[in-house]
């Protein structure tokens, strides 16, 4: 009927094709006759799976009780010290729960000097809470009526002891931690972090890693507050830049915004600048901290002309840098106009509009007008 040009129809076949050639279907059309043993969960992957663990874990709270020194006697408690299969999530495709390592196995492979682990929290110095959400719970079959942690009742039972209290939550979406965050010292959300948990949780708890995840998605406070993101429109509430007023009941804000993510070390972000002629952004990002640690870059792009009216902000590169006590780095990021700058509209064509753009990161803003 000539609704598809033969020519995209040849592009989508010569695309598949380029592929299969690569992978080398063609000469080796069949799959390995080769065991599981042999090519799932090896050293190799076991280590990478280590750390994705540790990388996408994110710490949302900390009142200088992590991480935790040398000489502490330390109490775990929570489901997820026996749930191996919430530690694995839903889609744990080829491991087994035999296969995880469990909380108290990485704890003990990784206890500092002179801390020990007891079997009370009346006798610990700190108290360590790993709850999550069962298997079950999570997946396209994993239907809440709420975002409460379904056992977050426990919090409360040991807040009895007066010892501080480590919090830390495996799940597959955001929690809502409205009434769960004042209770507790720290809060380490882990998401779903397989294999590798005990080890992963351990090397973060303990300080031989250094959290540096980031939400991908926008915490509420209450189930209540849904939808909420952090590339939403301008309410018509204009000068309202806290959110306040929205709720009678709770405030308006998130409970942690899109991009939230503490860190051992601190950050500091200065002198953002963008070169008119190249559109390069640059800004300068210094470890004001004491230890070594990664932060991630997030860039974005503020249209506040558009024909169309567009998100607050909308996020366009990110980047992950590693920085040394102290150390300094200048991080870029080119602007490009098609890419970065432009919008579709309710047709599906795409749009770059002249005018005034500006561009956020670490809390700067610098602005630029494309002729």
């Amino acid at each position: 009927k000539g609704i598809v040009d033969i020519d995209d129809v040849d592009e989508a076949v010569r695309n598949v094709l380029r592929l299969k050639f690569r992978l080398g279907i063609f000469e080796r059309p069949y799959t390995s006759t080769e065991g599981l043993s042999t090519r799932y969960l090896t050293s190799d992957y076991r280590a990478i799976a280590e750390q994705l663990a540790i990388e996408s874990a994110v710490l949302l709270k900390n009142e200088d009780v992590l991480p935790i020194g040398k000489g502490k006697k330390i109490y775990l408690g929570g489901n997820l010290l026996s749930d191996r299969e919430a530690l694995m999530g839903n889609w744990l495709a080829h491991g087994k729960t035999n296969d995880v390592i469990g909380i108290r196995e990485g704890f003990k492979t990784y206890l500092p000097h002179r801390s020990k682990m007891v079997d009370s929290p009346d006798q610990a110095d700190i108290i360590i809470l790993c709850l999550g959400e069962k298997k079950k719970m999570s997946g396209e079959n994993g239907s809440r009526s709420t975002l409460q942690l379904h056992n977050a009742d426990e919090v409360e039972r040991y807040e009895a002891f007066d010892k501080p209290i480590v919090l830390v939550v495996g799940s597959g979406r955001p929690i809502a931690y409205q009434t769960l965050e004042p209770q507790v010292d720290a809060i380490l959300h882990l998401w779903q972090p397989g294999v590798e948990a005990g080890h992963a949780l351990a090397k973060l708890i303990f300080g031989l890693e250094n959290p540096s995840g980031k939400l991908a998605m926008t915490f509420p406070r209450s189930v209540g507050q849904i939808p909420i993101f952090y590339n939403r429109n301008q309410s018509a509430r204009v000068g309202d830049k806290s959110w306040s007023g929205l709720y009678q009941d709770i405030e308006s804000t998130p409970m942690y915004e899109f991009g939230h993510g503490l860190s051992y070390t601190t950050f500091a972000y200065e002198d953002l600048t963008i070169n008119k002629q190249t559109l390069e952004a640059k800004v300068k990002v210094i470890n004001t901290g004491t230890r070594t640690g990664k932060e991630t870059l997030l860039w974005y792009v503020v249209d506040p002309e558009a024909r169309i009216t567009q998100p607050l902000k909308k996020l366009k590169n990110f980047e992950k840098i590693e920085l040394e006590p102290g150390e300094v780095q200048m991080v870029s990021f080119h602007i490009q106009p098609e890419k970065h700058l432009s919008y579709v509209d309710s047709n599906g064509a795409m749009h770059v509009e002249p005018g005034d753009f500006h561009i956020e990161v670490g809390g700067l803003r610098a602005s630029f007008t494309l002729d």
